[in-house]
């Protein structure tokens, strides 16, 4: 959930912590059992709030601490565990921390908070390293010293209002650990590591052999002194045992990213974190090879990993399936739906993007394993294309401005903007399409036949079914090549069309879900037996064999 998106409650146009509570109805009724909440922390918002300057506290546009108290205990009578963003790679350079470590001298135990340095070069005027940042250019940035003249340098894997913290020094792990112990006590159930592959640095900080344009890609880096560093996992430990001593079992939830399976699935160890994103399901393209690939690499190296189509970080899978082209024109005006496209079988027009988006869901939601889905997917939100606001300048400074596409606000009801997401004065702080009044929430809740029916469908279906097996699942080649079929029981079968043809398989069973909405009506209960099954293009369908037969 990103909670300045979700639903604005004092008329400010950003979304807010009492508007989230007066919607966790809404979010239960989904069937998920946990929520997990982009960062809440004081901010200066240079990085859509993965730049804490308070890790004790809440940004005030959100509202106070007594807000986020009421918003778990609320979260808690509807079942929901919270799951809180954990931003300890770096923090803001606003933080008390670092206007510290700024005032004092070099080799200072306040600037052993961050990693400081000496540059190179006459004067010191090169980097300490070559080491680059995900922003663009180098990861270090150099500093006036007391008297005006340049002096040392700092590091940034991110931007350079984010330092990264020094995982080294005992007193980092010290704070950060008692940040932790204060959130399990107000309630938290479990922690989101931002950049957890970037905790640990090697001591020294070599060369890792950049060349001045190259980019950042973690997933091309080997034995890399800034990232996946082996002493992560000693950082990893900590945390988790600092959760133990909670006395109950505290969710983490890591963003990883790897060169290898091995690498990836060395996180996931007994005492490291519960889970983590797998990047390759969510970067498969519209195929059923590539799809078969992401989750057999899956099942075989990182069972426990997450699986996840969308998140706050990526074009949204309505637009990124259709193979359209995502970008930022610097206009007010958004405009978010790729072109409609005949589907046969539909009995009418849809995006492409958004039919593909739905049988992916679909699919996603019939593998074993802890699932995350990002909101307003469950609504077939799609990309922004033109997400360029212009109203609140430090809340929406951002280094990567194309993730703001997939930032904008739900849309809760109404014909026009802001479509229930704000009753206020001020406009929503990204503007809205015009026509996103056919994806509210209020206009699918009442329709059979929608998005938001199919994962609330599925969702009652993936938890209620309980003789699937919840590790494992078993791959059935068809005689299509386009066609994805797997099971996870005697009777269970998952099977995506990503062809352009509808294909018929020679089963006969019940169809208990599909993603084709004009073949979803009476789906909410399993169809009497069906003959002959049918998958349409670009379609998703669950079925349930007849006892005894053959699966050929």
């Amino acid at each position: 959930m990103y909670l300045a998106s979700f639903l604005d409650s004092n008329g400010d146009g950003i979304g807010d912590l009492p508007g989230l509570t007066s919607r966790l109805g809404y979010v239960a009724d989904l069937g998920v059992n946990a929520i997990w909440l982009s960062p809440w922390f004081p901010s200066p918002w240079r990085d859509g709030g993965y730049d804490v300057c308070d890790y004790y506290g809440v940004q005030p546009r959100f509202g106070a601490l007594s807000d986020l108290d009421e918003m778990i205990e609320e979260a808690h009578r509807h079942d929901l565990d919270v799951i809180a963003d954990l931003v300890v790679n770096h923090t803001s350079n606003e933080h008390p921390w670092f206007t510290t470590a700024l005032e004092s001298s070099p080799g200072s135990p306040a600037r052993e908070f961050y990693h400081f340095a000496d540059g190179c070069g006459p004067g010191q005027s090169q980097p300490p390293n070559d080491w680059i940042s995900a922003f663009g250019g180098p990861s270090w940035t150099r500093i006036r010293d007391s008297e005006g003249g340049r002096g040392q340098w700092y590091l940034h894997l991110f931007s350079a209002s984010q330092p990264d913290l020094n995982w080294s020094n005992p007193k980092v792990q010290r704070e950060i650990h008692q940040v932790v112990r204060f959130w399990l006590d107000r309630g938290i159930d479990g922690f989101r590591v931002d950049a957890a592959s970037a905790l640990a640095k090697k001591p020294g900080l070599p060369d890792a052999g950049f060349a001045p344009n190259d980019s950042f890609d973690p997933e091309s880096w080997t034995a890399s002194p800034l990232w996946d560093f082996d002493q992560v996992h000693d950082v990893l430990k900590g945390l988790r045992k600092v959760c133990d001593e909670s006395g109950r079992h505290v969710f983490l939830l890591g963003e990883v990213t790897t060169s290898t399976h091995a690498r990836f699935a060395s996180y996931l160890r007994p005492g490291e974190l519960d889970s983590a994103f797998d990047r390759k399901f969510l970067q498969a393209r519209w195929a059923s090879k590539d799809f078969r690939e992401a989750i057999d690499s899956h099942q075989r190296h990182y069972p426990n990993a997450c699986w996840t189509l969308e998140s706050h970080d990526e074009v949204r899978s309505a637009t990124r399936l259709a193979d359209e082209p995502s970008g930022h024109s610097g206009s007010r005006t958004a405009s978010a739906r790729p072109p409609a496209i005949q589907n046969p079988g539909n009995g009418g027009t849809e995006p492409i993007g958004t039919r593909r988006a739905r049988a992916a869901a679909l699919l996603m939601l019939a593998l074993p394993g802890p699932v995350c889905i990002y909101q307003g997917q469950e609504l077939g939100l799609p990309q922004v294309l033109t997400a360029d606001p212009t109203a609140d300048t430090v809340i929406l400074s951002d280094p990567a401005e194309g993730r703001l596409g997939c930032r904008v606000p739900i849309p809760w009801d109404g014909d026009t903007p802001p479509f229930g997401f704000t009753s206020g004065p001020a406009s929503p702080w990204l503007a809205q399409p015009d026509d996103w009044s056919t994806l509210s929430v209020a206009l699918q809740a009442f329709e059979s036949s929608s998005t938001l029916e199919v994962f609330r469908h599925a969702i009652k279906l993936r938890r209620s079914l309980a003789d699937l097996d919840l590790t494992h699942l078993e791959f059935f080649d068809l005689s299509e090549p386009d066609v994805l079929a797997f099971g996870r029981s005697e009777r269970f079968r998952c099977v995506t069309n990503f062809s352009p043809q509808p294909v018929k398989l020679g089963w006969t069973g019940e169809v208990l879900a599909t993603s084709n909405l004009a073949r979803n009506h009476g789906l909410i209960e399993p169809n009497d037996v069906t003959p002959l099954v049918v998958v349409e293009p670009d379609t998703t369908i669950w079925v349930y064999l007849r006892t005894g037969l053959s699966d050929s």
